[in-house]
């Protein structure tokens, strides 16, 4: 019985140390490569078959089912931004192709 008290108290020992805490102090450091820890709340696209403004010129698109997104950005007169997702391998071969109205005049295929 001895024995058996000896263990349970080394076990309760052993156990102590592991439970025992230690301060650490953390200091941030700024990485140049991740920028500063800030949150910008983002939006939502709104996606479909056709696009939401009329657009003036569009690129002969791989895809028979190309997929507009239209975004709000910035504060002037015009202020919706047309992007085409397009399958550059052809119909089912997987959306991988991006076009953007950069200069949102309406025209796809003068962006770089």
């Amino acid at each position: 019985m001895r024995w058996l008290r000896a263990l349970g108290m080394g076990l309760w020992l052993m156990a102590g140390s592991a439970f025992a805490a230690e301060p650490v102090s953390l200091s941030y450091q700024f990485s140049p490569l991740h920028g500063p820890p800030v949150y910008v709340q983002g939006q939502k696209l709104k996606t479909g078959a056709a696009p939401a403004e009329t657009l003036v010129k569009e690129p002969k698109y791989s895809s028979e089912n190309p997929l507009y997104a239209t975004a709000t950005l910035g504060t002037g007169e015009d202020t919706t931004f047309t992007f085409v997702l397009d399958e550059s391998e052809g119909t089912g071969k997987g959306y991988d192709l991006l076009y953007v109205d950069s200069n949102n005049n309406e025209d796809l295929t003068d962006d770089p």
